[in-house]
């Protein structure tokens, strides 16, 4: 007697396909695993290069060491199955995330040797061209040596399998927690050119602004809808004419990027605008003022939060 087989109806085997293409990949790289078992091979490109190491890891006993000179120079994670990013970027609340360490920028590096290139013209979307040059590598001639320069950004640039290329800059932060780890990352929708491709990913190309070597300890998909909250750190002041003052204030929004305007009303004068976590502002005429601060998302995909009135009253 031959076992029965069960038989789901259409409608829900469509449901299953559905909520299994739902399930956004965590991870791109991740810390618990070697690089070659999750399907990635790495290759340098113009003189930069990028290999495994156990020097650092975020978890685990490893992580990814990419070496580059500048913009143009560095590595590429390459992903034996494409990674598909379609589903997780309809969701504006889904971050790509790096965690990185970097140790003391060096101006010297080691170079040269066969990379990988990023030939093709101007990135989709962008307006840079991130063709892998070899400049700095092998030849003679005088060397110069270049004045120290700090790394403060990371370049990503992702290409996708129907052959398009988008990219983003991400500031470096200028903290790290105990064991030197930082969290860099933004939403998949403010990443230039990305929606203009069909999302499904096949490399991921990684550079800096300087010289030096930056430990990837895993690369991953972060939903973070966390609202925007913030408060103002002073309260109402009575000063005298001609007085600064200093504006400051408090915002969070889990892993947002934020963004502080403020707005000084005077009764009989037009409304001023400010920028900056916190600003010196000197009132020079009598009157009462009314202070508030807009805290705001960089890329414009949260709500913007409105801090409490101040006033501060001027004699």
């Amino acid at each position: 007697m031959h076992a029965m087989r069960k038989v789901f109806p259409l409608s829900i085997l469509v449901g299953l396909v559905a909520f299994a293409m739902a399930q956004a990949p965590a991870y791109l790289y991740s810390p618990s695993r070697p690089a070659k078992d999750q399907g990635i091979s790495l290759v340098g490109w113009g003189s930069g290069t990028i290999v495994e190491t156990d020097e650092a890891a975020y978890e685990g006993t490893s992580s990814i060491r990419v070496s580059t000179r500048n913009f143009f120079q560095g590595g590429l994670m390459n992903y034996g199955t494409p990674v598909n990013l379609a589903t997780a970027f309809q969701d504006p609340n889904n971050l790509l995330m790096f965690a990185l360490k970097v140790p003391d920028v060096s101006t010297t590096m080691s170079g040269g040797g066969a990379g990988g290139s990023l030939a093709g013209g101007p990135v989709q979307g962008g307006d840079s061209n991130e063709g892998g040059g070899r400049a700095g590598s092998g030849g003679g001639g005088q060397a110069v040596q270049a004045a120290p320069s700090k790394f403060e950004t990371l370049r990503v640039i992702l290409s996708t399998t129907d052959g398009k290329k988008s990219e983003t800059y991400l500031p470096v932060p200028a903290t790290a927690n105990a064991k030197g780890w930082m969290q860099v990352g933004l939403p998949l929708k403010a990443i230039t050119g990305f929606a203009a491709t069909n999302q499904i990913i096949k490399s991921i190309a990684l550079s800096g602004n300087s010289a030096a070597a930056v430990y990837v300890g895993e690369v991953r998909i972060m939903n973070d809808s966390t609202p925007i909250y913030g408060e103002l750190l002073v309260g109402d002041m009575n000063i005298g004419t001609g007085t600064s003052v200093n504006l400051t204030a408090s915002g969070s929004a889990g892993a947002t990027v934020l963004k502080y305007t403020w707005s000084v009303q005077g009764a009989d004068a037009p409304a001023f605008t400010f920028e900056g976590q916190s600003i010196v502002r000197s009132f020079r005429k009598p009157g009462t003022f009314k202070v508030f601060c807009t805290i705001s998302d960089v890329y414009g995909l949260k709500k913007p939060y409105t801090t409490n009135t101040v006033n501060i009253v001027v004699n």
